[in-house]
């Protein structure tokens, strides 16, 4: 990579995806993810997606996650189920899983199998999760 640039090529958004994707942790990603944005190459879902996946906790990753919208990203299925996955409570994880139908991402057994996870056998927890997930396998 950094040959690459020595060398005068320019890296692209697949260059600086790939390097992000590459990297052993979140705290050796952001480096690049600034930089590639100081360089003008936006971030596009699968840098996104990468960056709030390797981010160590919920607090790390919300930002990037509303970035993320404010730039007009749509966040897709990978995007909420690694939120919610993330989460620290069923509050934010349930708040994220209302958002993604309201935006007509059909939530999917990985979605399920987070919000059961968090609702940590929480009885009303389980039934509002029974209930949205009526109807689909």
């Amino acid at each position: 990579f950094n040959e690459m640039k020595q060398e005068g090529i320019l890296p692209n958004i697949i260059t600086y995806s790939t390097m992000i994707n590459k990297a052993d942790n979140f705290e050796d990603a952001l480096p690049l993810f600034n930089e590639m944005k100081q360089e003008g190459i936006l971030p596009n879902i699968v840098t996104y997606n990468t960056m709030i996946n390797k981010a160590d906790n919920f607090e790390d990753a919300l930002p990037l996650f509303n970035e993320m919208k404010q730039e007009d990203i749509l966040p897709d299925i990978i995007t909420y189920n690694t939120m919610i996955n993330k989460a620290d409570n069923f509050e934010d994880a349930w708040s994220l899983f209302l958002e993604m139908k309201e935006v007509d991402i059909k939530p999917d057994k990985i979605t399920r199998q987070a919000l059961y996870k968090l609702s940590d056998g929480n009885k009303e927890n389980d039934k509002l999760i029974k209930e949205s997930f009526k109807g689909t396998k």
